[in-house]
């Protein structure tokens, strides 16, 4: 889930966007073991946890003057 907002600075075009991920800090497996003569065969490991994401863009410059 994120927000996204374009502006202009100086003649040149931004966007900003802030988001988060995993909101709800579910225990959301990044691997699993898949080798079938693996003793932990189909268990899921590692946990991205709840964070934050910022992002800034530049566009470039406008086209106005």
């Amino acid at each position: 889930m994120g927000l996204r907002s374009v502006f202009v600075f100086h003649h040149y075009r931004f966007a900003i966007r802030g988001g988060v991920n995993n909101l709800t800090d579910r225990a959301n497996a990044t691997a699993v073991s898949n080798g079938p003569g693996a003793p932990d065969f189909q268990h899921f490991y590692g946990n991205e946890g709840r964070h934050f994401v910022f992002r800034l863009r530049l566009f470039g410059r406008t086209t106005g003057k």
